[in-house]
């Protein structure tokens, strides 16, 4: 079933969306045609 989110459920919100940008980051970069720009 699926329900609202409430407040409780920030933190674990968070950390998924977290885990997956740095899956995501490290499979583009793993990819990359040449290495990525940085801030200065």
């Amino acid at each position: 079933m699926i329900r609202r989110c409430t407040e409780a459920d920030t933190a674990a919100l968070y950390a998924i969306i977290n885990d997956a940008a740095q899956a995501e980051t490290s499979v583009v970069l793993a990819n990359a045609a040449w290495p990525p720009m940085e801030a200065r």
